[in-house]
């Protein structure tokens, strides 16, 4: 994982409850499995907490789109249901994913998360689904490393 990942997801996880996923995740908690560096960031996120998110990394030189169209705190979360998630995108840092609708549950998520870091990370069984919805070959194989079948 790359300093710049780290100092994004550091970021996002003290403005507000946020859980990392994705391919950043997954190297904090098992760098072997891993096999490519991750190029962004994602989190799963309550809708509550994308206001703090958005005002905590603006000042940082990020800038938010929703479907594409810049978005700005505060947001209109009704005007934004069923667009998934929001996207930061800075000159030099990684690009930023946060989801505010996931078919990952957020309390349980929440509720087993690890803390590596300073950053919530998901459990490996949240990570694999979260893979699993992406639905390529190489995430799928991960899926697979995560949770064997038993």
């Amino acid at each position: 994982m790359t300093e710049a990942n780290l100092r994004v997801a550091q970021w996002v996880a003290s403005a507000a409850p946020a859980l990392l996923i994705g391919s950043v995740a997954l190297q904090l908690r098992h760098p072997q499995k891993l096999h490519h560096a991750p190029s962004d960031v994602d989190f799963i996120v309550p809708p509550t907490s994308l206001d703090a998110i958005v005002r905590a990394l603006e000042p940082e030189g990020y800038g938010f789109v929703n479907w594409e169209r810049a978005v700005s705190a505060p947001l209109d979360l009704a005007a934004m249901a069923g667009r998934i998630y929001i996207r930061g995108i800075h000159a030099a840092l990684p690009q930023l994913d946060v989801v505010y609708e996931s078919s990952v549950e957020w309390q349980r998520a929440w509720a087993r998360s690890v803390t590596v870091t300073g950053v919530h990370v998901a459990h490996d069984r949240d990570l694999a689904t979260v893979f699993a919805a992406r639905g390529n070959a190489r995430d799928l194989e991960l899926v697979r490393a995560l949770v064997p079948a038993t």
